[in-house]
């Protein structure tokens, strides 16, 4: 699975249109409104630490004839809500990527699994590098390892002026 961002802008483009008329709301496998195709899905809800979180899938073999990029058998959309119980504040974060992956060997469950294990995974190695950065170079502005913090997203790493980055 790879991460399609804006730096392949027609990539991007082609996906997040393909994506676009498609509810949010459908049955795990449902077809496309406009081509008829199939799109794959899966979703999950999880529930701790005063928040509800809610993962979304939807993937598409529609783009594997019309994209030019080598073994595509996928496009995919995944959506993150994270809502507050609390104070019911409510984040929605939209993401695409493709995967060499077909639905057969794949399912959309799988995918989603794959891709929260593919953060997990990219959050250590980020870790580990800011972890070796930081024995020949301190963080010692918390500003910036702030602004590190919200980009890699690794909520399990903590801060602290007087003991630096500790897990």
């Amino acid at each position: 699975m790879l991460p399609v961002k804006n730096n392949h802008p027609d990539l991007y483009d082609d996906i997040q249109k393909l994506f676009q008329g498609v509810p949010d709301t459908l049955s795990e496998n449902t077809t496309h409104p406009l081509l008829g195709d199939p799109i794959y899905t899966h979703e999950t809800y999880e529930k701790s630490h005063g928040r509800v979180e809610t993962r979304c899938i939807k993937a598409s073999t529609s783009l594997n004839t019309y994209l030019d990029w080598p073994g595509i058998a996928q496009g995919i959309q995944y959506r993150y809500i994270h809502k507050k119980t609390n104070t019911a504040e409510e984040k929605t974060k939209v993401s695409y990527g493709i995967t060499s992956l077909t639905p057969q060997e794949a399912s959309a469950q799988r995918l989603l699994e794959l891709r929260r294990g593919h953060w997990a995974i990219e959050n250590n190695r980020i870790g580990c590098a800011i972890l070796n950065s930081e024995k020949t170079h301190p963080l010692s502005d918390v500003g910036l390892f702030r602004r590190l913090w919200l980009h890699c997203e690794m909520q399990h790493y903590r801060y602290s002026a007087s003991q630096g980055l500790r897990r």
